[in-house]
């Protein structure tokens, strides 16, 4: 059983983003969450074959006007790790989103 935290800066909110996993091997039973600015945002097993992937089935309301997806995955080996954030952009003049990622591999 792989219990694991990863903490990461975001300099765009000017917050730490915690990303807690937990995934049991033996019986394949996998949770995460996702800590932003105080709130607990839960995620969802993605059912990729290969790997462990969690994604955000739903964006808490006061959120949903900041950040667009959350995505974490990890190797069938537990490891190479990567979260990403995509922040919205509300500039309609720019072409591009915000991505916060980080990695352990």
């Amino acid at each position: 059983m792989l219990k694991h935290i990863l903490n990461f800066s975001c300099a765009f909110s000017n917050s730490t983003v915690n990303l807690k996993y937990k995934i049991n091997t033996s019986t394949n039973i996998q949770r995460a969450e996702l800590i932003y600015k105080n709130t607990r945002i839960p995620l969802a097993s993605a059912g990729i074959f290969g790997r462990y992937t969690f994604l955000n089935p739903d964006i808490p309301s006061i959120f949903k006007d900041t950040i667009r997806i959350i995505f974490f995955t990890l190797d069938n080996n537990l490891k190479s790790g990567e979260s990403t954030l995509i922040f919205l952009n509300k500039d309609p003049n720019s072409k591009y989103q915000c991505i916060l990622s980080s990695s352990n591999s």
